[in-house]
């Protein structure tokens, strides 16, 4: 019934880094990726695992190869992010779990990112909001584009085991993303994404944390008036 747990590859930890960096915005769609032979040298590994694991990204739709030029980020694709199985692991204990986890990590992440994101950090928040303005009514590319914002903040804090964190249950909290773009009052809720998007910009702490908490507390009352699974608290 069970398998071996295989260790993971160096093509599988070269797929992952790539992954990342399209995801947190430090590789944008349009970007060209450094070529084979500059990965090999940064990364201090054979160019078969580099190739392999681009090999492996281009089939899930997140990097292009353009003959003659190179490798590039393609628009992306919420598929490519969010395991199918997602959307049937949610019920309603995992729906409570995952909206009490983001309200203790993304508050605080959200305040320190306002006490600590440089011009960059900022850059890639306020492209991924326009991103998601421009998309509202595109679900898959809102979906991205709203996991994209969020882990571009996580990134900000530089927090590493908390940005980590996130990222580890970033499909569980795409469902509830992709729950929510379809509901009523999801253009508010782009708007609470712009409040705190400011409070970041101005260093402004204490308004990026209430920020973040009254858009959390937003989606959760979207959650609760909508979907079929929620129940009320579970004390």
């Amino acid at each position: 019934m069970f398998k071996k747990i295989q260790k993971e590859s160096t093509t599988d930890k070269v797929a992952q880094q790539l992954c990342a960096l399209i995801e947190n915005g430090t590789l944008k769609p349009g970007d060209k990726i450094p070529s084979e032979r500059e990965l090999c040298k940064s990364m201090s590994i054979s160019r078969i695992s580099v190739r392999e694991a681009i090999k492996g990204l281009v089939g899930r739709n997140l990097l292009e190869v353009r003959s003659g030029e190179g490798t590039y980020v393609k628009s992306i694709d919420t598929l490519s992010f969010i395991d199918p199985l997602a959307g049937k692991l949610l019920n309603d204990k995992t729906l409570h779990d995952i909206f009490e986890l983001r309200w203790v990590v993304e508050v605080q992440l959200a305040g320190f990112a306002a006490r600590r994101a440089d011009k960059n950090d900022v850059e890639k928040i306020e492209y991924f909001f326009e991103r998601m303005k421009q998309d509202v009514n595109k679900e898959q590319s809102y979906l991205i584009n709203d996991l994209a914002f969020h882990n571009a903040i996580a990134q900000a804090s530089k927090n590493e085991l908390l940005a980590s964190m996130l990222f580890q249950v970033q499909e569980l909290i795409g469902e509830t993303i992709k729950r929510t773009s379809a509901m009523p009052g999801v253009k508010e809720v782009v708007l609470r994404h712009e409040k705190i998007l400011q409070s970041i910009k101005n260093s402004d702490v204490a308004g990026a944390k209430r920020a973040m908490s009254d858009h959390l507390k937003e989606i959760e009352f979207l959650m609760r008036i909508n979907c079929d699974d929620w129940e009320d608290d579970k004390e």
